[in-house]
């Protein structure tokens, strides 16, 4: 099933063989992602970068080129990712750093991604005709994050947040979803879907395990029944430094 940790990605990767440098594109996806996703959670506290290994992971078992699965590990960059310079969205700096981590193909899936998954409705893909026209890239990039989404019943741990599509226990969206991947990607993807529907039709959460969180948080380090501000930390600091030197 869907990897969830880089480990497990990377060895999918291996166990099929795959390109040193393939390995190493992927390796530089994950670094960037780890950086601009510190301390960040999904609703259901799962942590984002597994999210992100998901997605990527869904891609690669889809036999999607190493492009689209770099994409998958960075399909959140611009949306949500701190780069650090207090900018939200799309900028060209943030688009030359991810450039220059993982090169111009893979950069300008996560872009298109950025822009345009939103874009993609039930409507435009249950109609053959409007569907043909669209991008297939960015269409097997969406659901591939919407298949890690569900992954585990993870809409069940986070009911309020809204789901793409109005899944998971809308039947004709889920046929939907089936149809349109398995035409883009094959059986494997289709049956990836139909797994994860199925854990979500299985599995019985208790009520103590479901967030009501709507998007995306990130935590700061600490307890927080114990964190303090910038200038008691440093007085609690002064105050030892004063008990040692009096102690000896």
């Amino acid at each position: 099933m869907l990897a969830q940790t880089n480990l497990q990605l990377y060895r999918q990767m291996i166990d099929a063989t795959c390109e040193d440098h393939e390995l190493e594109l992927v390796r530089a996806a994950y670094d960037l992602a780890c950086e601009l996703f510190v301390g960040c959670h999904r609703p259901s506290q799962k942590p984002f970068t597994s999210h992100l290994v998901g997605t990527a992971s869904a891609l690669f078992l889809w036999n999607e080129p190493v492009e689209m699965v770099t994409a998958g590990l960075l399909h959140s960059a611009y949306l949500y990712g701190a780069f650090g310079d207090g900018t939200r969205g799309i900028t060209e700096a943030k688009r030359r750093t991810v450039r220059n981590r993982v090169g111009p193909g893979s950069e300008a899936l996560i872009e298109r991604h950025t822009r345009l998954s939103r874009t993609i409705s039930l409507d435009l893909l249950s109609d053959p005709q409007r569907r043909a026209e669209l991008d297939r890239d960015l269409v097997l990039l969406t659901l591939a994050d919407l298949c890690d989404e569900c992954c585990d019943a993870g809409p069940l741990y986070s009911p309020h947040k809204p789901l793409m599509f109005g899944l998971p226990g809308d039947q004709n969206a889920r046929d939907c979803v089936v149809k349109v991947v398995a035409e883009m990607a094959g059986s494997t993807a289709a049956n990836h879907f139909r797994q994860v529907f199925s854990e979500i039709d299985s599995c019985r959460v208790r009520p103590s395990l479901v967030s009501a969180d709507k998007s995306y948080r990130t935590l700061t380090p600490g307890v927080v029944e114990m964190r303090r501000s910038w200038f008691r930390q440093r007085l609690e600091r002064w105050n030892r430094r004063i008990f040692r030197k009096r102690a000896a």
